[in-house]
């Protein structure tokens, strides 16, 4: 008698296992929909719509009322790109340029989350922390607290050190405007650039080399170099400046793979910028706002050698307390 057996089935497809990276919160990063071409357009919508066109219409608001109201001429602001952050050139007050300035982060940070959550279809969470846990506020102001001691510590040491370099140009009613724009612009131009260059570029680059160490180096070196056109470059050079921006971004980095959250070095990162921009003041800073000191120079030698030490104390310090392991910075 003949026998049918049944025909061979195809085995189905089988989807290929891939080993999760050995940092969490690199591996957050690979929530929703992660091709590179969504990368591209996060990085235009974010970078260029959100930060270089969107955000810049205040200050292209204050050229065009300088030009019609003819207190300059277009070729005459055009002739020094240093005009567009000096406040007596374009004829408006401190705050009104400082707010202007910042803004550009606010429609960055706009156009983030609409990459993170529309083109990706992440959760925002998922490039803040590497688990489901909501905001943590303590650790956010914990860094915080730590980075603020700080740099009171740092300008303490500067003020014995060289007192002559300080002059006291402090003014209650300006100061307190700047205070407010600064306590409400700053935590999201500090957070955007955590977000962007610590959260969402981090977590892409660590998903394709699979380690943290590139991710960590290639952020920190973007960091730097989106600094290099500010004012303050420009006027004591690339070779000196530079490295004071990347060295930043290496620390916050550093504090972001240990802690696989971002919360502690957006604090930190919002206590260095609130700090800087309403204590001391120099005639080259892109930041312009009313402050309590101002100083002749801000590259001095014991200035800069504090800027690297202190830093790499805090990190010490918040290692042995939070008990990170150092293997989630290349591993």
């Amino acid at each position: 008698m003949e026998v049918n057996y049944p025909a061979p089935q195809e085995a189905p497809e089988t989807i290929p296992f891939t080993k999760p990276l050995f940092n969490r919160f690199l591996e957050s990063g690979r929530e929703g929909r992660n091709e590179w071409w969504r990368y591209a357009l996060g990085i235009l919508l974010t970078f260029i719509v959100g930060y270089q066109i969107f955000g810049i219409v205040p200050l292209v608001i204050i050229v065009i009322s300088g030009v019609v109201s003819q207190e300059f001429t277009l070729n005459e602001f055009l002739a020094n790109p240093a005009n567009l952050q000096n406040h007596e050139f374009l004829h408006v007050s401190k705050n009104t340029l400082l707010a202007a300035i910042l803004f550009i982060f606010v429609a960055a940070m706009v156009f983030l989350f609409i990459a993170i959550r529309y083109i990706h279809r992440k959760r925002i969470m998922s490039v803040i922390a590497s688990d489901r846990r909501p905001f943590s506020f303590k650790r956010y102001f914990s860094g915080f607290g730590v980075w603020l001691a700080f740099n009171i510590l740092q300008l303490v040491i500067s003020l014995a050190v060289n007192p002559d370099n300080f002059h006291v140009v402090f003014e209650p009613i300006p100061f307190i405007g700047s205070l407010v724009i600064c306590l409400v612009l700053l935590p999201l131009q500090t957070g955007w650039e955590e977000m962007f260059f610590r959260g969402y570029l981090m977590q892409g680059i660590g998903l394709k080399s699979r380690s943290a160490l590139w991710p960590w180096i290639i952020t920190s070196i973007i960091f730097g170099l989106m600094h290099v056109m500010n004012a303050e470059v420009q006027k004591n050079g690339i070779a000196m400046m530079l490295p004071q921006y990347i060295f930043p971004g290496l620390v916050f980095g550093a504090i972001v793979l240990m802690d696989e959250r971002l919360e502690l070095a957006m604090g930190m990162h919002l206590g260095n910028n609130l700090f800087g921009a309403l204590t001391i003041s120099n005639a080259d800073s892109t930041l312009q706002a009313n402050t309590i000191w101002s100083v002749d120079s801000i590259v001095s030698g014991p200035d800069i050698a504090m800027g690297y030490i202190m830093p790499l104390v805090v990190v010490i310090v918040l290692y042995k307390v939070y008990k990170w392991d150092i293997k989630k910075l290349y591993k």
